[in-house]
């Protein structure tokens, strides 16, 4: 019966269904099964609330290694006192932590910033012989980037990492970044066995990040490939600086156009469209001839021609928009997580692990109420 309830769980779209598929299970006395209770966490964390979670474990009998990896897992970004407690409770039971119990952790510490309970899981770690494995000590390695507010100690930590890959070094790369350490970055840089796309993409966002927008085209013409990041952070870094006309030159040099590298660069004519006005008929010429009928970029030309003044033409172009039916541009960005570019779009739900993203954000929404609530309290009293 677990065989035929598992698919049926994983195919729930809503707390309603969820609940029914529950349901089966206790009435088929699948109550006591570790592999559905896996499952039914994982969703009812998401669907449902982090109790309705925490009470599918409280009702196993004897839970293993999966289902305590599943509920801490469950706890990143929402209560890292529990996932402490829980991984005490799962010790004193003696079941022994595996890597993913490790990492999960970490997560859930980092997503507060708890440096002490991160040194703490190191602790165990080294305790427990687990520095082979890679992807965990990566995950060490971004926490103490994240959280370990000394550079000293991500440096360490990463000088002595048994192994290394490309993951290590873009994340002691990123780091340096971050800390404003250029000379230290590009340092490290060279001296990489091997370097990917995001290695080259950490540099370059890098360098614009901290206005040495020369340097930035320098490496940036060194890329053997590039990405929607690549050229967006290029021509970001030109906007900012205020030299629309290199902007524009990365912007027409770029294979592929998204949303993202049309709203750049309409934010930097919106910036300093004056004096620049040929190059503004230009653009809404180029996004015409790209999209002629589509009512996004032709909010983009209203927003972009009003800020220049074109009144006329911007009542021209919402005369337009209003017959397509559109109220408002959808706000877009994207991110790169390893090798793989993400674009999203207000209000889209097309993205693949849509279900993903909109969990953390609301993981993240509870964060920010659960802060405010605490410096409400704290102005009352």
């Amino acid at each position: 019966m677990e065989q035929k309830l598992a698919p049926i769980l994983q195919k729930c779209k809503t707390i309603k269904q969820l609940k029914q598929t529950h349901v089966q299970t206790l009435i088929n006395g699948l109550k006591n099964s570790n592999f559905l209770a896996a499952k039914l966490m994982s969703l009812s964390s998401d669907f449902i609330s982090l109790d309705y979670a925490d009470k599918v474990f409280q009702d196993l009998k004897n839970p293993n290694l999966i289902s305590y990896n599943t509920l801490i897992k469950c706890y990143i970004g929402k209560s890292h006192n529990n996932a402490t407690i829980l991984f005490n409770r799962m010790r004193e039971s003696g079941i022994s932590s595996n890597s993913f119990t490790f990492t999960f952790l970490l997560r859930c510490f980092e997503s507060f910033h708890k440096l002490e309970a991160g040194e703490m899981v190191h602790g165990h770690v080294l305790k427990l012989g687990l520095q082979s494995s890679m992807f965990l000590m990566n995950t060490l390695l971004d926490f103490y980037a994240k959280c370990g507010g000394n550079l000293d100690v991500v440096r360490k930590m990463f000088d002595e990492m048994p192994e290394r890959d490309v993951v290590s070094w873009n994340t002691m790369i990123r780091t340096y970044m971050s800390y404003g350490e250029i000379d230290s970055a590009i340092r490290l840089f060279e001296s990489m066995p091997e370097r990917n796309l995001v290695t080259w993409n950490s540099i370059v966002s890098g360098l614009v990040k901290t206005g040495n927008i020369e340097l930035a085209n320098k490496v940036f013409q060194q890329m053997p490939e590039r990405n929607s990041v690549s050229w967006n952070a290029m021509i970001s870094g030109y906007i900012k600086s205020g030299d629309l006309k290199n902007a524009k030159a990365i912007f027409d040099e770029m294979p592929e156009r998204s949303m993202v590298s049309w709203t750049t660069m309409v934010s930097g004519y919106a910036m300093i469209v004056h004096g620049h006005e040929n190059l503004l008929k230009l653009l809404i010429r180029k996004i015409l001839d790209k999209e002629p009928n589509d009512p996004s970029y032709l909010k983009l030309i209203t927003n972009l021609s009003s800020s220049a003044g074109e009144w006329e033409d911007v009542l021209n172009f919402r005369v337009a928009t209003r017959k397509k039916g559109v109220e408002k541009v959808p706000g877009c960005s994207s991110i790169q997580v390893g090798e793989s570019v993400h674009e999203f779009v207000a209000k889209d739900t097309s993205h693949p692990q849509r279900k993903e993203v909109y969990k953390a954000l609301r993981s993240l929404k509870r964060h920010l109420v659960t802060i405010s609530d605490m410096h409400m309290n704290f102005l009352m009293y």
